[in-house]
This record gives C-alpha cells, sequence and structure tokens, in this order.
C-alpha cells in the first residue's frame, strides 16, 4: 500500500492500543493481556500501557 494512502503505516495498531486506554476499554483487556505478554510483539509497551490506564478506573 502507498505510505500517502495510510500516513501511519505500521502504527495503526500502537493508535488503536493507545485508544482503547484512552477510552479506558474494559472489553478490551483480556486481548491486550495477551498481547502485552508476547515477547517478540511490537505491541507489548502500549498494550501495558493501555492496560495500566484501563485499570487506573477500577
Amino acid at each position: 500500500m502507498p505510505d500517502d494512502q495510510y500516513p501511519l503505516g505500521n502504527r495503526l495498531g500502537a493508535m488503536v492500543v493507545w485508544q482503547l486506554g484512552e477510552f479506558r476499554e474494559p472489553r478490551a483487556v483480556e486481548r491486550l493481556t495477551e498481547l502485552s505478554e508476547d515477547r517478540l510483539g511490537i505491541l507489548v509497551e502500549a498494550a501495558n500501557e493501555a492496560l495500566a490506564k484501563i485499570r487506573e478506573g477500577d
């Protein structure tokens, strides 16, 4: 895909994970936990941050 169509490129997943944390979406906890435990995943840090925000509201 051309970068001009999707300027976020591979960062889109990180943006989605970030948004789940910003909105403190409790339905995402299970999947975010899976992402945070994936040692080779690129979303580990973002998932941990999102989980922290969601758990703050508990």
